[in-house]
């Protein structure tokens, strides 16, 4: 251990694992945030829908089963 009680980063690598993973999560959601943008503008330029219904089911319908 150096003089004084200071130790160097080199002596915490919790402290650097711990910087690491701050940095990574800020990066990771930085990226979802521009996905999320990049797909909106798409289906927006393209005029799609962001999902299509396939089919309507009605559950008070006669003859239906309730399960």
């Amino acid at each position: 251990m150096i003089s004084g009680g200071v130790r160097s980063l080199a002596d915490r690598p919790l402290l650097m694992l711990g910087v690491l993973m701050i940095l990574m999560g800020v990066q990771l959601i930085s990226m979802g945030l521009l996905a999320e943008i990049t797909v909106r503008t798409y289906h927006e330029s393209q005029s799609k829908a962001t999902y299509v219904i396939r089919e309507i089911r009605d559950r008070s319908a006669p003859g239906s089963t309730t399960g």
